[in-house]
């Protein structure tokens, strides 16, 4: 059996945002894994992610979800034609949404009147147009900056899951096809 191959399927990171708005990986595993194994996932998931999540199981298939709009973490498995395939995702517009809107909102938009004040003290309309576009600007750059961090920790924890997800998946498909009798097995 081949080692399985972790495949980066992200959007491409926004160069506004400075990364991806979504994560995505990808695992193909050779053979097919009982759904009575399907348990095991969920433990795995909920213990790797702390969250509880919504379950949904149909056939062969298995997915795991997030509860929004903490977090929009998305697992999904599906065994067919031999193979089980794993997708692990997570939007990241939430934390682009918040870092963005609370930080510029809050520290640019909340220091426009401190310009205001500072620029009528002085009698200067220009110093609150560079003043307040300074801090609207480094507000951006330090939102644009935890986004990138975020998102960095975001990919790695994400594919960390999904290579745990493989695993045991492996696991199981080998587990299971010791169990079956010759010519039964996936």
């Amino acid at each position: 059996m081949r080692p399985p191959i972790l495949v980066d399927k992200s959007r491409p990171r926004s160069e506004i945002a400075g990364g991806p708005l979504l994560i995505e990986y990808e695992v193909v595993v050779d053979g097919e894994m009982p759904e009575d194994d399907f348990d095991l996932l969920v433990d795995l998931v909920r213990h790797r992610t702390g969250e509880a999540g919504q379950i949904a199981s149909v056939g062969r298939s298995f997915s795991w979800q997030t509860q929004p709009p903490k977090r929009a973490l998305n697992v999904s498995v599906l065994a067919r034609g031999g193979k089980t395939t794993i997708r692990v995702s997570e939007s990241m517009k939430a934390l682009a949404g918040g870092l963005f809107g609370g930080i510029i909102g809050g520290l640019g938009g909340g220091s426009m009147g401190i310009w205001a004040f500072a620029a009528a003290q002085v009698r200067d309309p220009l110093l609150l147009v560079v003043g307040w576009g300074g801090t609207i600007a480094l507000s951006y750059l330090t939102a644009r900056g935890f986004f990138t961090r975020g998102t960095r920790k975001k990919e790695k924890e994400i594919q960390e899951l999904a290579e745990a997800i493989a695993n045991l998946a492996r696991e199981s498909i080998e587990s299971s096809s010791r169990r079956l009798p010759p010519g039964r097995r996936r």
